[in-house]
């Protein structure tokens, strides 16, 4: 899956340069589950609202999740937090459909990676990329200032059961103190930086389509469960 800075550079185009610190915030707390102790792959199957354990959830199960959480009486900050949290999903979804498996495809194909795995597996190699590329997200994009001081001055909210407020807030300061480290410049060895912001343009893209459509239809069934119950 895709590390904060992909995240937080969607979150900056879906919301046209202005995301709320909320939004923010949310678009990188289902990993939150991290900062647990024993922290493990079934919780982040849980926080990512996988059907199943190592199965993602579908465009449509994201929809249920947002109608299932959205809550008005909880208030603006909420509502835009699960908006964020949504919009992690889905760009998890489509990072593994399009980038993820391009990368493992390519890799796969030489000859030497069948050698140089037994020394470091594919996840090795993809987590030393991965890794890289935030800090050239950094420096190519003038509004990560910005997402970080919204990050940073975010209200700490939980999602349920899937992550409490706590680890939110651990999660949001840990991912901050990471991305202040000095860091030595490396190459990138599978993945291609183009590619990336194609990616991040492409799924900002279709998330300014989906989430409107995904609130106005949480609304929706607010409004026909308030007529029903009034009836």
């Amino acid at each position: 899956m895709p590390w904060p800075m992909v995240h937080l550079t969607i979150a900056h185009l879906v919301k046209q340069g202005r995301p709320s610190p909320s939004f923010v915030l949310g678009s990188i707390a289902p990993n939150a589950f991290r900062v647990r102790q024993g922290a493990n792959e079934q919780m982040k199957w849980a926080s990512h609202y996988c059907p199943s354990e190592g199965v993602l959830p579908r465009v449509r199960d994201i929809q249920l999740f947002h109608a299932a959480h959205a809550d008005r009486s909880l208030g603006e900050e909420y509502s835009e937090y699960l908006l964020g949290y949504a919009a992690h999903l889905y760009a998890d979804v489509r990072w593994a459909e399009t980038v993820y498996k391009g990368i493992e495809n390519y890799v796969q194909r030489f000859i030497v990676y069948r050698w140089y795995s037994q020394i470091r597996s594919f996840q090795n190699l993809y987590q030393r990329d991965v890794l890289q590329l935030e800090y050239i997200l950094m420096d190519i994009h003038p509004e990560t200032k910005d997402l970080l001081e919204a990050l940073e001055c975010a209200p700490a909210l939980s999602m349920g059961a899937l992550v409490t407020m706590d680890e939110v807030d651990d999660y949001r300061f840990e991912i901050l103190r990471k991305l202040e480290e000095p860091v030595k410049p490396r190459s990138l060895r599978f993945m291609d930086v183009e590619r990336v912001e194609q990616f991040i343009q492409d799924t900002a893209e279709e998330l300014n389509w989906l989430l409107p459509s995904w609130q106005a239809q949480s609304e929706n069934d607010r409004y026909v469960y308030q007529e029903v119950i009034h009836e």
